[in-house]
């Protein structure tokens, strides 16, 4: 029992972030934040097991929308051998689990590609992976848009690229902290 969490008397009292100071937060973390506060306070300060296949996914897909970005060139075929090499760093198991999670991955890429030539027909792209950081008081939020788009009439359009499973209702994406209020059908390209 001595080794129980809460057992041990608090270490400090102190403020997790000292008067006075900035707060650091990022876009998802709010998000988060608003799921469980416990939870995104655990994992913003260690808490957490590294980073999961999603992540690592999440990561490979937004390299590659980056690639497709500075070397149009680049063809589906050649993002799905990319893949398959790099599919045993993202997940070290085998077996029809891991079969099926590279194929979501594969799909993933056939979306992405779909997304991208068809919006180029009507947009420019003019950033990717593009950094932020805007401060609000002692709040200071940083983050990266995925891909910054214009059309012909100037509108501007930030692109979050999604890759989790969870697949979301219209309701919920007007809602999400992430979204902007405008053009918000752009969740559901």
């Amino acid at each position: 029992p001595v080794n129980w969490y809460g057992y041990l008397p608090l270490s400090s009292t102190d403020p997790v972030v000292p008067e006075g100071e900035d707060v650091s937060v990022s876009p998802s973390g709010g998000e988060n934040f608003e799921k469980c506060g416990l939870k995104w306070f655990l994992e913003r300060q260690g808490g957490s097991n590294g980073e999961t296949t999603a992540q690592l996914l999440g990561t490979i897909i937004h390299e590659f929308a980056r690639a497709k970005f500075e070397t149009p060139d680049v063809t589906t075929d050649e993002l799905y051998n990319k893949m398959e090499k790099a599919w045993k760093v993202i997940d070290e198991n085998s077996g029809w689990v891991s079969n099926l999670g590279l194929e979501r991955a594969m799909a993933m890429i056939t979306r992405f590609v779909n997304y991208h030539e068809r919006n180029l027909q009507s947009r420019k792209i003019v950033g990717v992976e593009q950094r932020f950081v805007l401060k609000i008081g002692r709040a200071v939020i940083n983050g990266s848009a995925d891909r910054i788009e214009i059309n012909s009439d100037g509108e501007l359009y930030i692109i979050d690229f999604k890759t989790g499973k969870t697949v979301i209702s219209e309701n919920e994406a007007l809602d999400n902290l992430q979204r902007s209020e405008e053009h918000t059908s752009e969740l559901q390209s």
